[in-house]
């Protein structure tokens, strides 16, 4: 999705922690907890399934929380009880070529600690959400989908609508037409009200060693009408080598909204590159509404920005028992509040012992804070066990600059954050998954807090 223009801004929100209320167990959970145990009863029983339906379905289905210890977030996903429902059943003709197709994407989740909103209502606090349902056509090597969609388009950047899609519509050998159009969906939307309409589509060329594409939307979303034209293109002159572009002009104003440049060269099997170059204008001819609130919103940030971004590895070790990845990185962004930014990694992998351990340092320097970074993680995979285990640690040092109200700098005010986790990962029974997770921070840049979270997937093969 491209940038968001404005709409009901969300500023200066304030929120209060109330006390603990017990988990519900809410009616998706039963759902999913019964389906799975549906699934698992008839897919067992192979003469009972048709072969051919359970060959063409997958997806996972999942329940699983999150505990704090002590709330010292604002963050709206504080200790809460989850549950995702992702299933796709695909129809293959003789060609292999997709025939029919349906998805469903669903998520629900129930708050341990409820959290109030002055300003606004929070959507991601609590409720049941259908994020993707659609059905599916394959029609000359492309698919029609109607429902709740996230159009997939190479060139143009689509808000999720309810609506209907044509994607990869061949019109040759290497010429393909997308198109799609409906209501805008918001993301935790239980209805199909929507904030408004998106359409638009794009015609894409493809050959071996470059495309390219062209693409306009038109989109009236919370009473902003804008229309946006797209540009991209790659070129990949040999393996291991792509240049890519990718542009958005907002038409009606008259500007560039986003410019992407990105660089990827494998020079060899031990050294890679990868370069990007961002340019974002986030100033908008619309006034801001006039219940924004003085704070941090999307109008105090508006600017134009530029991101530089290289980082190059260098495989220094590589044998049949262990390998050695040595990278950097380095990223330099100017406006919206300066932004310099540094890391450093070493990535050792034990082949025989199926070991990995990573090393990992960064900087990162803004007009408001500095932040020194270090961490250690190890991971160890035992697979007689069916175990996935992971150790980590992360020490941060943070620095906050402030100015007063007469543009006076102020004294640094220095805090140090420490963290550590334990993450395992089980597999039980056939296509079952549990993962467990115990998270401890400590420091006077934060209250001592322990995390627990677990998580059981089921998945469908």
């Amino acid at each position: 999705m491209g940038p968001e223009y404005p709409g009901k801004a969300v500023a200066g929100n304030r929120m209060r922690i109330n006390n603990k209320k017990p988990p519900k167990f809410s009616a998706l959970t039963f759902m999913v907890l019964l389906l799975a145990g549906l699934t698992c009863k008839v897919f067992s029983q192979g003469t009972l399934a048709w072969p051919a339906v359970r060959a063409a379905l997958t997806g996972r289905i999942s329940t699983g929380g999150t505990y704090f210890s002590n709330a010292n977030s604002l963050s709206s996903q504080l200790d809460a009880l989850s549950e995702a429902l992702v299933l796709q059943y695909r129809v293959f003709d003789d060609s292999q070529k997709t025939r029919y197709l349906f998805n469903v994407d669903a998520l629900a989740k129930e708050q341990f600690k409820g959290l109030a909103d002055s300003l606004t209502a929070n959507p991601a606090r609590n409720g049941a959400w259908v994020r993707e349902a659609y059905a599916g056509i394959g029609i000359r090597n492309g698919i029609l989908k109607i429902g709740r969609i996230t159009p997939l388009l190479e060139t143009a950047d689509p808000y999720s609508i309810n609506g209907l899609s044509v994607e990869d519509l061949r019109l040759g050998p290497h010429l393909a037409l997308s198109a799609f159009g409906g209501k805008i969906n918001d993301d935790y939307s239980t209805t199909l009200i929507g904030e408004g309409y998106d359409a638009g589509g794009c015609l894409n060329f493809e050959s071996a060693l470059a495309n390219a594409g062209v693409g306009f939307t038109a989109e009236d979303r919370l009473g902003f009408f804008h229309q946006n034209a797209f540009f991209s293109a790659a070129y990949t002159p040999f393996r291991g080598f792509r240049l890519s572009e990718r542009t958005q002009g907002v038409i009606d104003e008259k500007r560039i909204a986003y410019s992407l440049t990105q660089l990827y060269w494998r020079i060899n099997r031990d050294i890679t590159v990868q370069s990007t170059f961002d340019y974002y204008d986030r100033t908008t001819t619309n006034a801001p509404p006039a219940d924004t609130s003085p704070g941090i919103s999307r109008y105090v940030f508006a600017a134009v920005e530029r991101k530089f971004f290289l980082s190059p590895t260098l495989r220094i070790l590589n044998s049949p028992d262990n390998t050695v990845d040595v990278s950097a990185s380095f990223s330099r962004q100017v406006g919206g509040n300066d932004l310099t930014s540094g890391t450093a990694k070493v990535d050792y992998w034990d082949l025989r012992r199926n070991m990995d351990w990573v090393l990992d340092a960064g900087v990162m320097k803004s007009l408001w804070m500095h932040n020194y970074r270090a961490g250690l993680s190890f991971e160890k995979d035992i697979p007689d066990l069916r175990l996935d285990a992971v150790l980590s640690g992360d020490i941060n040092d943070y620095a906050w600059n402030y100015q007063d109200s007469a543009g006076v700098a102020g004294s640094t005010n220095a805090r140090i954050f420490f963290s550590a986790s334990l993450a395992a990962g089980f597999n039980l029974l056939k296509n079952f998954r549990v993962w467990f997770t115990v998270n401890e921070e400590l420091g006077d840049a934060s209250s001592l807090r322990t995390s627990v979270s677990g998580r059981l997937t089921y998945l469908l093969r």
